[in-house]
């Protein structure tokens, strides 16, 4: 639409038509014919309108500017109109079949743009043939008829350009010219494949959905109806079938046009314009008994309001009154590859009801008004998978599905948008670069790049019409990127708030995003002067709101806004300045929207509403609207608690999914939130701590062999304050990790509070260790080096609260799929470890002091400290706290900490915290018996405790961790959607699907035990041992213990991959489990362990049988 507050372009004959009557629709055909004769090539075979160019060569674009027009001018002369310059056309015919003109067309070759103009050509020469196949000479007549048979053995494509050979067979055979009665034959069964029901055909392959104007007016129904009526006479059958399909099609079509003419634009070729309205006029011509509500007089008003509407439209005009490309004014934003300046005349196609007398019914019955009481205000089509809207003034469609077999420009705002707008039409990228470029009106655009690029739908997946309170809903999901996925579900206004829709949107994000949902675009001009509307202004009454939750622009054509419903999202409300020429419509547009930014591993809901009013001549008849916004319906209230989808379908599509191997590297293989990424991570963050208490006792033998003993007291230490950081950290996997019942705000809340509690209990743990030292170093450190070790205990007793953060850290960060972080705390932790105590304690050290104990516990205490604490600041500056990119600032990203998350936290972790309990005393117990033995058995357990730790207990730690992660979220999936689908048994691929990461995780854990278990026993242990100690004595101590329990540590390794199904989903059961094998297994030997006399000859006998289930 032309809007201008500084002049106006001068109006066309076309546009000053007032289209009521047969010969209004004559002269303005006439009035677009005209322009054109001064732009025939010498020989009239040719029409050159403009310079720019397309895919095909220049030849075929001016016979485009040349044939279009044919539709009109055939129709008038079919008609009885005397027209006066048809003679060139004629003329232009000639010469361009003639292979001696210098204008001659060309031969066709396979795919050539010149079958598609054989089209008009073939019907102009079977309605018009008066004028152009009865004057030829038969020379004349015989290089038309080769011209067009030329065709028939051509290759074409798959689409709706076989009917352009049907037309062309259709031409000849309607003068009696030899034909291919065969070739249509062929034709016509293959176009009959397109069909899929309720008069709809798809545009091409059912490998895409495709059905926009090309399957009514543009093309299939049209061309289907204009056969009914040229081929009556041969193919009755397929006639009639052809007229049945148009009269199911138009109880749906008649829903992409508004009261006012407008139709709702869609999909590809907008260039043709007016064309839209062809299917109306094609049905008088074929003379198809109409169906209810549907009259002549309804069916001529909605051609001639249509083309009254268009003759407001001045800026479609070039300035010598040829039609322009583009929809509303001049742009080559919006077309297509194949639209050369000649394209927009496929339009004429329109005018084929002037091939009807003046006395048919559709021009003798009066005009008719848009039948709105006769038609749903809201209708949901099932073929095309659209939701037409009729309701506050405004027609528009919600879409889901369909994409263009081949890789169109702009194919994503053609086809990919959540809605289409007869007033507000849809705008298209202008670039790649910035928001303002790509204009993403009414589509949810993400960016994993800070805003450069943006990536919005183009191929809906899943597309589908639910129904939710006897209220259609279009649902789909779309994969931007390999490791983020979206559920969008599309709701017509509700009673009472006519003029918006919901649009809710589930994200999960493996990556750093940035999000923009807009609403319409709309024209963004002032009404007195034409510059850029600024904040609004209630003296004019127009301008933009930007705040909060929600944005607004108000101008001269309406108003459109846009507004976030969930209060506890936060969404930065903006207007952009879109991109000029972006919209069809509009040449200068504001797009509101909202803006949020989400972090790796978000899972997100936006349910947003969107509000579009178009002026309908009160100035403030959009207030009352925009200050009611909708509420959420229950049923997505619902979905959004528990997350997953509802369908049966849906659920055994992710159960197929889920039965593949495809999870282990969703995204790439490296990504943290894949199974091998998360395990890789895991392995790195175990595997230094155990190299670093490898290394540790390697430097304090230089310093005294003797005390390498005093350095498990760390382990020590560590056991005691496991059993309390085994307790709530240990119930993240079935807290935080729950990704399908909680969203991330709520699983954040869960990760503060566990956190916190935990750095306070550690505070408590660290006191009470140092205030017991020398009762701690009685316990477990051998007598001879027991009082020069007291010093070291109570240096080391902080490590509690260090332990206590780190592990509260990374349980809950793996949980929220983020295994990175606890790698971090241990490559801190044990790079800087390394360092220090090569500068201090090794027999490299700097300086002139000699190294003692204590020093390198006070180096291995800050190290822990530093590093937690590290860990800790990253977590909350990488998670949970958010800089929005939208307005420059920084938010809490979830809940802070509160006893209401600790009580959640509490009730699982409860029932970890007993297990741990009596899981670690029974190992102290033991212990110390070994302690007790002789130095030599104590520093050969603490040999041994190396190795094991070193080589066992990485790679098994490291499974169970991405065990846990993996069980957690399969677990809180099946219970999501256990409770959406109501079923009340779990099959055998429910349990696989949740049981999976164990049993890979257990797989893994045999392949690399069983072989390192069998190497340590024969070679490795005694060696090892004898490197370390330098002593014989335990060198044979340690390999004796290790050949009496290795086996034990290959069954360890199992079940403890295969436990974690119970940790991850019943903590009860694997409470249960756990009492079971300590109390009556473990305890018992325990008890024996104790009173029973050991010696070195059958210690590791009794120790052997305890060892298998500790």
């Amino acid at each position: 639409m032309s809007i201008h507050a500084n002049g106006k372009t001068p109006t066309h004959p076309f546009s000053q038509s007032p289209f009521r009557t047969r010969a209004d629709l004559q002269q303005a055909c006439e009035a677009l014919l005209a322009p054109l004769v001064a732009r025939f090539t010498p020989e009239c075979s040719r029409v050159k309108i403009g310079s720019s160019t397309t895919r095909f060569d220049e030849g075929g674009a001016q016979i485009e500017g040349f044939a279009r027009p044919l539709w009109g001018l055939g129709s008038l002369l079919a008609g009885g109109y005397d027209y006066p310059d048809a003679e060139r056309w004629r003329d232009g015919l000639i010469a361009g079949t003639d292979p001696e003109s210098p204008e001659f067309w060309g031969a066709i070759e396979d795919m050539d743009q010149r079958m598609v103009e054989m089209a008009p050509l073939g019907f102009t020469l079977a309605v018009a043939n008066r004028v152009f196949w009865d004057p030829l000479t038969e020379r004349q007549r015989g290089n038309v008829t080769r011209w067009l048979n030329s065709i028939n053995d051509k290759e074409m494509p798959n689409t709706n350009w076989l009917w352009f050979r049907v037309f062309a067979n259709l031409g000849l055979r309607s003068n009696g010219a030899p034909y291919s009665h065969s070739r249509i034959e062929r034709d016509m069964d293959h176009l009959d494949s397109f069909y899929v029901g309720g008069g709809w055909s798809n545009d091409g392959p059912k490998s895409h959905h495709q059905m926009d104007y090309y399957s009514g007016s543009f093309a299939i129904q049209f061309l289907q109806l204009l056969y009914a009526k040229l081929a009556g006479d041969f193919d009755q059958p397929r006639a009639e079938r052809y007229r049945d399909r148009a009269q199911e099609f138009a109880k749906d079509f008649v829903y992409y046009f508004d009261p006012d003419g407008k139709a709702i634009p869609f999909g590809r070729s907008m260039t043709y314009r007016f064309a839209m309205v062809g299917f109306w006029g094609a049905l008088a011509f074929a003379d198809v008994e109409l169906p209810a509500p549907l009259t002549w007089g309804v069916v001529k008003g909605l051609l001639l309001r249509h083309f009254r509407w268009w003759a407001t439209q001045d800026d479609m005009f070039n300035t010598d009154g040829t039609l322009n490309l583009g929809f509303s004014y001049a742009n080559m934003y919006l077309t297509e590859n194949y639209n050369s300046p000649g394209s927009p005349y496929w339009c004429c196609l329109s005018f084929v009801p002037l091939a009807l007398p003046e006395s048919h019914p559709f021009w003798t019955a009066p005009e008719e008004p848009y039948p709105s009481a006769a038609l749903s205000p809201i209708k949901a089509l099932e073929y095309p998978k659209h939701i037409v809207v009729h309701r506050g003034g405004h027609s528009f469609l919600l879409s889901s599905g369909q994409a263009c077999h081949y890789p169109l420009r702009a194919t994503q705002a053609k086809y990919g948008k959540f809605a289409y707008s007869a007033s507000f039409g849809y705008s298209v990228p202008t670039g790649g670069y910035q928001l303002e470029q790509h204009a993403p009106d009414s589509m949810l655009a993400l960016s994993d790049d800070d805003g450069d690029i943006w990536q919005t739908r183009r191929v809906a997946l899943d597309a589908r019409i639910e129904w939710h309170d006897d209220v259609p809903t279009l649902v789909s999901g779309w994969k931007p990127w390999s490791d983020v996925e979206v559920e969008s579900y599309l709701i017509p206004p509700n009673d009472g708030h006519d003029n918006w829709h919901i649009r809710a949107h589930r994200v999960r994000t493996a990556r750093k995003l940035m999000t923009s949902e807009g609403a319409f675009a709309i024209y963004g001009c002032r009404s007195d002067n034409g510059r850029f509307l600024g904040p609004f202004e209630e003296k004019l009454g127009e301008g933009t709101l930007q705040e909060g939750q929600r944005a607004l622009t108000v101008s001269s054509v309406g108003a459109v806004g846009i507004v976030e419903l969930q209060a506890a999202v936060e969404r930065a409300g903006r207007v952009v300045l879109a991109d000029p020429n972006s919209n069809i419509m509009y040449g200068r547009t504001l797009l509101p929207s909202l803006g949020a930014d989400l972090a790796p591993g978000d899972q997100r809901w936006f349910v947003t509403a969107v509000f579009a009013y178009p002026a309908q001549g009160e100035a403030d008849g959009w207030r009352e609207g925009w200050r009611q916004p909708p509420s959420m319906p229950q049923w997505l209230e619902n979905l959004e608690s528990v997350g997953p989808r509802s369908r049966k379908d849906a659920t055994q599509r992710g159960r197929r999914r889920f039965l593949s191997l495809g999870w282990i590297t969703t995204g790439p293989w490296w990504h943290r939130s894949s199974y091998l990424g998360a395990l890789l991570f895991n392995i790195g963050a175990f595997i230094l701590p155990a190299l670093y208490g490898t290394l540790v006792k390697l430097w304090v033998a230089d310093i005294d062999s003797s005390l390498v003993a005093t350095t498990d007291v760390y382990t020590y230490i560590g056991v005691v304050a496991e059993v309390l950081n085994e307790g709530l950290p240990r119930a993240v996997w079935v807290t935080i990790a729950n990704r399908e019942a909680r969203s991330l705000e709520s699983r954040l809340g869960l990760a503060h509070t566990l956190i916190l509690f935990q750095s306070l209990l550690g505070a408590i743990m660290s006191i009470v260790f140092a205030a017991s030292a020398a009762q701690f170093a009685a316990a477990f450190v051998p007598h001879n080096v027991r009082d020069a070790s007291i010093t070291y205990v109570r240096v080391l007793a902080f490590t509690a609260l260090s332990s206590a953060v780190e592990v509260a850290v990374s349980n809950a960060t793996r949980a929220l799929d983020k295994p990175d972080i606890p790698l971090l705390i241990s490559s801190v932790k044990v790079l800087v470890n390394i360092v220090l105590d090569l500068l201090v304690i090794s027999r490299f050290h700097v300086g002139s002091w000699t190294p003692t104990i204590n020093m390198q516990a006070g180096i291995r205490l800050g190290c822990d400290m530093v590093a937690a604490f590290a860990g800790l600041a990253y977590f909350v500056l990488s998670t949970s706290l958010r800089r929005h990119h939208w307005h420059g600032t920084w938010s809490w990203g979830g809940k802070t900490p509160s006893f209401e998350a600790f009580l959640v936290l509490l009730k699982p972790g409860v029932l970890t915290l007993v297990e741990s309990a009596v899981r670690n005393a029974l190992y102290l117990w033991l212990v110390s018996g070994i302690v007790a033995l002789s130095p030599d058995y104590a520093t050969a357990w603490s040999v041994f405790t190396t190795i094991r730790w070193g080589l066992v207990m990485v790679p098994v730690q490291a499974l169970e961790a991405t065990s846990l992660a993996f069980v957690g979220h399969a677990w809180g999936q099946w219970k999501a959607e256990k409770s959406t689908t109501g079923r009340a048994r779990t099959s055998w691929d429910d349990i696989y699907t949740i049981t999976r990461p164990a049993l890979l995780s257990a797989l893994i854990a045999t392949l690399i035990e069983t072989p390192l278990c069998i190497i340590l026993s024969f070679t490795g242990c005694k060696s090892f041992a004898f490197f370390l100690s330098h002593s014989a004595t335990v060198a044979e101590i340690t390999a004796h213990m290790w050949r009496t329990i290795d086996w034990c540590y290959i069954l360890y390794a199992i079940s403890t991959q295969l436990v974690t199904v119970l940790l991850a989903t019943r903590p009860s059961w694997y409470l249960g489990q756990s009492l079971v094998s300590n109390l009556c297994y473990v305890l018992p030997w325990a008890i024996v362990c104790q009173v029973v006399e050991l010696n070195p000859g059958n210690a590791w006998t009794y120790h052997g049988l305890t060892a298998l289930l500790i």
